[in-house]
């Protein structure tokens, strides 16, 4: 369980930081992915690793980041950029690993890695 904790956050790391990386889109779609996952896997709890506000934040992450990239590369393939991002998180996103002790933190890490990956948009008022 280890390893999930740690390949999930690796995944969730390089979603920040991976600005100029070509597959910077995959990673947050992993990320987004994984982030839906802990929302749903809890379904009926009265507490969940990812709450229905956090995942609208999420969502909102998500598309200003596909924006961007749309902006600085219009030929991308989002729809491959996708899969490629589930690929990258199939294993994680398992059931057995809805029980796992520490899931709560690494799906709230995953949250905040992708948020901080979406450029600032700071309006004029």
């Amino acid at each position: 369980m280890k390893r999930l904790i740690t390949a999930a956050a690796m995944l969730a790391a390089t979603v920040a930081t991976a600005h100029a990386d070509k597959e910077r889109l995959a990673r947050a779609y992993g990320a987004y992915a994984h982030l839906k996952w802990c929302h749903s896997i809890r379904e009926g709890y009265a507490v969940k690793f990812i709450n229905d506000v956090e995942l609208e934040r999420g969502t909102a992450a998500i598309k200003v980041i596909v924006d961007e990239e749309k902006k600085a590369n219009p030929a991308i393939d989002t729809d491959a950029a996708w899969e490629q991002g589930l690929k990258m998180i199939e294993r994680y996103v398992h059931p057995r690993n809805a029980n796992y002790p520490g899931q709560r933190d690494v799906c709230q890490h995953t949250l905040q890695q992708l948020l901080s990956a979406q450029p600032a948009r700071i309006e004029k008022p």
